[in-house]
C-alpha cells in the first residue's frame, strides 16, 4: 500500500518499506502580511508563507494597520520609542492616547522618574517623593480648550488657584502670589499701581474721636465719631490692623464728610496698628464725622 503525493507538500507513506517521506517544495515564497491573526502568527498555503499581524489574543508581527496588542510588558532595550508625525504614513499623528483611569510611567529599575495619571477631565503629572521635573526650552499651550488664545497673538502663562497652567493674553491681569524685583516696577498705563478690590475695608468709630477702631485691612476708610474738636486741639486714636508694621509708611487723606480744609491728619506706624492724629487748625470748634482714607506702604530699614 502506498500513500503518494502530487508534490504540493502532502506526505508519502510506503507500506512495503515503512518509510514516511514529506517532500519539501523546491521554493518557498513570502507573501505580504495578512489580516487574520492566529495562534501561530502565520499560515502556509502550498509553498507560500503568510505572516499574520499580532492582536490582543495572538502574537504576530507589527503591521501598518491599527492593532491592539495583548497583555504583558513590552520592553525596548537600549533604544528609543519615537513617535514621528511623518508624511505619507496614513494619517500618523504622533500622539499617545490613553483611556481614562490609566497611568503612564517613565522609569528605570529603581522606580518611576515621572508618572502621569489620566481621568476623564484632567491629566496629572507627578514625581515620586522629592523628584524634580526639569523643563528645557519653551512651554507652549496650543489652542486646545475653551478660553485659550483669544484676542491677541501674544500670551502669558499663569497658574490658577487649583494649580492649572493657562494661557492669557498679555493685556490680561497677572495675579501672582508675590512679586520680587531688583529693578523698578512701573506702569505705563492710566490705571496706575495700587491695591485691588478686596484689599480694603471700612469701619465706623463709636462714642468719641479718641476711641480705637479695628480694621484688619492694608487700606480702607474710617468714619470718625461726630464729637467736638476745639480750635487748635489735637485728638488721637488707633486703627488696629495686623497689616501694619513698625517701619511701614502710612498715607492719610480727608476723603469726605465735615468741613474741608481745617483738618490736619498725621499718622504713626506701630506694630499691628496705626496711631492717627487729627488737629483742628481752624478758629472754631468742629463737631463733625469725617471720613479718613488710609493706605499702608510696606517699608524696611535695611
Amino acid at each position: 500500500v502506498s500513500l503518494t503525493t502530487t508534490g504540493t507538500g502532502a506526505a508519502t507513506f510506503n507500506q512495503s518499506t515503512g518509510a514516511l517521506n514529506i517532500p519539501i517544495p523546491s521554493s518557498l515564497s513570502l507573501s505580504a502580511i495578512g489580516s487574520t491573526p492566529n495562534a501561530n502568527g502565520a499560515t502556509i498555503t502550498g509553498s507560500v508563507l503568510n505572516l499574520q499581524p499580532a492582536s490582543i489574543s495572538f502574537g504576530g508581527v507589527i503591521s501598518l494597520g491599527a492593532q491592539v496588542l495583548g497583555s504583558g510588558n513590552k520592553t525596548i532595550y537600549n533604544g528609543d520609542l519615537i513617535l514621528d508625525k511623518g508624511t505619507g504614513v496614513g494619517g500618523a499623528n504622533g500622539n499617545i492616547i490613553m483611556p481614562d483611569d490609566r497611568s503612564i510611567y517613565f522609569t528605570d529599575s529603581t522606580g518611576p522618574y515621572i508618572a502621569g495619571s489620566k481621568t476623564s477631565s484632567s491629566f496629572t503629572i507627578f514625581t515620586p517623593t522629592s523628584g524634580t521635573i526639569n523643563l528645557y526650552g519653551n512651554i507652549k499651550l496650543n489652542n486646545y480648550g475653551a478660553g485659550l488664545k483669544t484676542g491677541t497673538s501674544a500670551y502669558n502663562l499663569s497658574i490658577t488657584s487649583t494649580g492649572q497652567i493657562i494661557e492669557t493674553a498679555l493685556t490680561a491681569a497677572i495675579i501672582p502670589s508675590s512679586v520680587t524685583s531688583t529693578g523698578a516696577i512701573t506702569s505705563s498705563g492710566t490705571a496706575g499701581i495700587g491695591y485691588a478690590t478686596g484689599a480694603g475695608g471700612t469701619v465706623t468709630q463709636l462714642l468719641s474721636k479718641g476711641n480705637s477702631v479695628d480694621c484688619q485691612k492694608i487700606t480702607g476708610k474710617v468714619t470718625t465719631f461726630a464729637s467736638a474738636l476745639a480750635a487748635g486741639a489735637i485728638v488721637t486714636f488707633p486703627i488696629q490692623t495686623n497689616f501694619c508694621k513698625l517701619n511701614d509708611l502710612v498715607i492719610l487723606n480727608h476723603a469726605s464728610g465735615g468741613t474741608a480744609g481745617p483738618y490736619l491728619l498725621t499718622a504713626q506706624a506701630m506694630a499691628n496698628g496705626i496711631n492717627v492724629y487729627i488737629r483742628n487748625t481752624g478758629s472754631t470748634s468742629l463737631s463733625e464725622a469725617i471720613v479718613i482714607s488710609f493706605a499702608i506702604i510696606k517699608s524696611v530699614i535695611a
